[in-house]
This record gives C-alpha cells, structure tokens and sequence, in this order.
C-alpha cells in the first residue's frame, strides 16, 4: 500500500457524468514544486483513462477540466495548460489503477471524515494540482479545508455556461480563487463576489488593477515565499482580502 496518497473521492462528474476520481499526495514524500512548496497536492482526475489519453486524444479531460480554455484545441492539436501529464498525473493515475493507494469510505460518512482528519491534520493542502475543482462536488472541499491547516485553490468554472457547474463553483467562492484571464473577466468575477487570481498577458505585466497585488511567489515579485508559506490565493474565508495577478511566463 502507498500512504504517501489517498483516493479522496470516487463519483460522476458534475458536468458530463464521466467517472472520476480525487486523489492527494505528499502526505510522505512532500512535492518538489519549488512554487508551491511541501503541500499535499490534490489531483482530479479521468478513473478510467489516463491523464494523456483523456487530454490529447479522447477530449476526455473534460470530465475534469471542465470548459478550461488551455486544453487541447481540438483544431489545431496545441495545448496551453502547464502541467505536464506524462509525469506526476500520470503517476499518480497507474498507482491508482493498481489499487495501491488507501480509499476513503463514504459509505459511513462519520468515519471518512474522522479518517480525512487524521490524514490531513498539520498539512497544507492545494486543491487541484490538476483538474477543476468544480468537478467534484463542494462538500467534498470544504471537509478538506476544514480537515487542512490551509489551503489553495482555483476554479476556471466560476461563469460556466451550465447552471449545475457555476452553482457548485460558487458553493467554493469561500475556498478558491476564479481563474482570470483578462480585466474584463476580473472585472464580471469580482461584481460577483469572487477574489481573482489574473494571469497578466503581454501589455499588462507588473500592473495591478484595483484590489488586486501581485503573487508574491512569483518570478517578478521576487520569489519571495512560496504558497505552503502565503496561501492568500483561499478564496473569500482563507488568508488574505486582496486578489492576485502574475505576470504569464
């Protein structure tokens, strides 16, 4: 068995009814990310295809990206998104398919949680490593928050086209940061109550806009924490009150 990992969450998902699954790891072997530091890293993923397969070939990842705008275009075969399947998902996805990895039990929802507790006391947490938070649904979040010693997250979901998406991604708005990509979506997603997280294209870098600061883990603020250390991106009941931009690298 490999306790450095555990099967959060097994279901449907919210948005196409795909199975899909919720996994955290680096309960042991802490994640190497120099960015996000020692955090237990949560990943959502296809349950049954691997995370290349879902992305690149089947459109799949959908079930867990939901409408993100860096999957693959299916058009011109390029994707956007920055993480790199072939190495931690992928990883993460054969252990699962092994059965190696412990399960929590929901069937008896008073031990899950207490299970979930023990597991989670004293670590910090990042809700999505990949995939979308809003696939799952929220309680599952809350009981890792409420279960973590902190927290990050967020949601490219928060104005999905779908009402069953964009209501159980505002069910999070206490929890994640909206993932933006232009002042106009800062904009329509902090009227709706949301703290961004904005990604400054060319033209834009190193301005803030009003409420906002720079993410002081990045390249042009100086790397001067890491988030297991700043966690301000916690959505409207975790640190901080300010939203975020960095600059695209």
């Amino acid at each position: 068995m490999n306790l450095n990992g555990l099967v959060l969450w097994q279901g449907r998902s919210l948005l196409d009814n795909e199975p899909i699954v919720a996994i955290a790891t680096g309960f042991i072997e802490p994640s190497a990310n120099i960015k996000t530091g020692p955090m237990v890293q949560v990943w959502i993923m296809h349950a049954t295809l691997n995370p290349q397969l879902a992305a690149t070939q089947s459109g799949q990842d959908r079930a867990v990206c939901g409408d993100c705008k860096f999957r693959m275009n299916p058009l011109t075969g390029e994707r956007e998104c920055y993480v790199a399947l072939w190495q931690a998902p992928r990883s993460v996805f054969d252990c699962f398919q092994r059965g190696q990895y412990p399960v929590l039990d929901w069937s008896d929802p008073e031990q899950a949680v207490r299970d979930m507790i023990r597991w989670f006391a004293g670590q910090m947490t990042r809700l999505g490593a990949y995939g979308d938070p809003s696939m799952v649904p929220a309680w599952l979040w809350h009981a890792v928050a409420k279960a973590s010693s902190g927290w990050t997250g967020y949601t490219h979901q928060w104005a999905h086209r779908h009402a069953r998406i964009r209501d159980n991604a505002a069910a999070l708005r206490p929890l994640l940061m909206a993932s933006v990509d232009t002042i106009e979506e800062q904009e329509r997603a902090a009227a709706d109550g949301w703290r961004t997280f904005r990604v400054r294209r060319d033209g834009e870098r190193g301005q803030t806009l009003a409420g906002e600061s720079t993410c002081p883990a990045s390249k042009e603020a100086g790397h001067k924490v890491n988030c297991f250390d700043c966690r301000y991106c916690s959505g409207t009941d975790g640190r901080g009150s300010h939203s975020v931009a960095i600059d695209n690298h």
